[in-house]
């Protein structure tokens, strides 16, 4: 049955217009999406987006229409809103969960607000919750300058769904040899940690998840590699885990990709008011594009076919 349906849905994909023809999507993310009845839907033998009306309902409420003009010359707009409308699907599908309903009224809705399930009426207009929660959506490059974080990106797709990961023998510096097993969906929801978790953790040698970059040898001020965790320190479900708690997945990865990955992360907290402040820290949604959107890193700082980081939020 899978086969049958990744096979009808590269055919449907095509005659939806969802994809610009430059880009290859392969069959891995379109399961992704084939496995959940809220974004992708075999109907009567055609491929067809469910809950079109509420994603558009969502997308025209936040300013998508803006966010897409505002977008860097270089980048491809139709395939920035797909995505942006891949992420308001997911938001969708996540927040049937009534915790995140809380935290989302708790957190970004105005007092006085009256909440029925996902949706909720103020000043008397009913609007849904994701119109509500921040929406970071990590990119080939980051939003502010297009500096390559592309291999962070790669990172996060691995974590939340399994997909191929980056080859550690790749990099020099310490591997991890223990993480936690794959995939870990549950972190498309974050909150923030303010200030972050320490990563001394991350360098007890001792320890199987020993994770440690590699410094250059004619400078030491300068790494070769970094160790990425995500979630990130930065975020309450990163950091050393406690008793019962997952530990967050580590990989090596080139330094600048890692530091200009959070510096774009810091970025998307401070335009979208994400303080951590909140007793449990400030929610918000984390959807990476998928492999095939990220081009190739060419070593020296251009990422081709790459679009940026793009932030959701009012």
């Amino acid at each position: 049955i899978r086969g049958w349906l990744i096979g009808v849905a590269a055919a449907g994909l095509l005659a939806l217009g969802a994809w610009p023809s430059d880009i290859d999507v392969p069959s891995d993310f379109l399961e992704q999406y084939i496995d959940d009845p809220v974004k992708l839907e075999v109907l009567d033998g055609e491929l067809v987006v469910t809950g079109t009306t509420v994603v558009d309902e969502i997308a025209a409420n936040i300013g998508l229409g803006a966010v897409i003009t505002a977008l860097d010359d270089s980048e491809n707009e139709d395939a920035a809103r797909n995505i942006a409308e891949r992420a308001i699907e997911t938001c969708v599908a996540e927040m049937a969960d009534s915790d995140l309903q809380d935290q989302v009224m708790a957190t970004y809705v105005p007092a006085g607000a009256v909440q029925e399930g996902a949706t909720v009426t103020v000043n008397g207009e009913r609007h849904h919750l994701c119109e509500f929660i921040p929406i970071y959506i990590s990119g080939a490059g980051t939003r502010r300058s297009g500096s390559p974080i592309r291999e962070a990106t790669v990172h996060i797709n691995q974590v939340l769904y399994n997909t191929p990961g980056l080859n550690q023998a790749d990099y020099q510096g310490t591997a991890p040899q223990a993480n936690p097993g794959l995939p870990q969906a549950q972190w498309v929801v974050l909150n923030r940690e303010q200030p972050p978790n320490s990563r001394d953790w991350l360098r007890d040698k001792t320890e199987p998840h020993n994770c440690q970059g590699e410094r250059d040898k004619e400078d030491e001020d300068k790494l070769l590699s970094d160790c990425d965790e995500w979630p990130a320190a930065s975020q309450k479900q990163g950091g050393e885990p406690g008793p019962g708690e997952t530990q967050p997945h580590l990989s090596l990865m080139r330094a600048r990709h890692n530091g200009d990955a959070g510096a774009d992360l810091v970025g998307f907290y401070k335009a979208c008011g994400i303080s951590g402040e909140t007793v449990r820290g400030d929610v918000f949604l984390v959807v990476p594009m998928p492999l095939a959107m990220l081009g190739q890193y060419d070593g020296v700082g251009k990422v081709p076919k790459g679009l940026r980081s793009l932030r959701l939020c009012q």
